[in-house]
């Protein structure tokens, strides 16, 4: 496990929705809302750092944190099935 905060900790052999509650309301309060799908062409902020292969966002970098988005196909569909959290320390 990674410390975040004082009292806060996530691991990273888990996805998102299987992280502590404490994880997941840091996530929710610190994280989520700087998270946007855009390429910052239409006005949206890109926050993003990587695309995959099919121009999806993939990874977003914050300060103590990388998310990584793991998508349900192969291909330019955006349905998101899960956030990977790493540590970014």
């Amino acid at each position: 496990m990674i410390q975040i905060t004082d009292t806060v900790e996530f691991d990273e052999t888990k996805d998102l929705e299987s992280q502590s509650p404490e994880f997941l309301t840091w996530f929710n309060k610190e994280i989520a809302p700087k998270i946007t799908f855009s390429d910052g062409k239409h006005g949206i902020p890109q926050t993003c750092a990587t695309f995959d292969e099919f121009g999806r966002p993939s990874t977003w970098v914050f300060d103590k944190i990388t998310v990584k988005a793991v998508y349900y196909t192969n291909n330019e569909n955006y349905n998101l099935n899960k956030f990977i959290c790493y540590g970014n320390i």
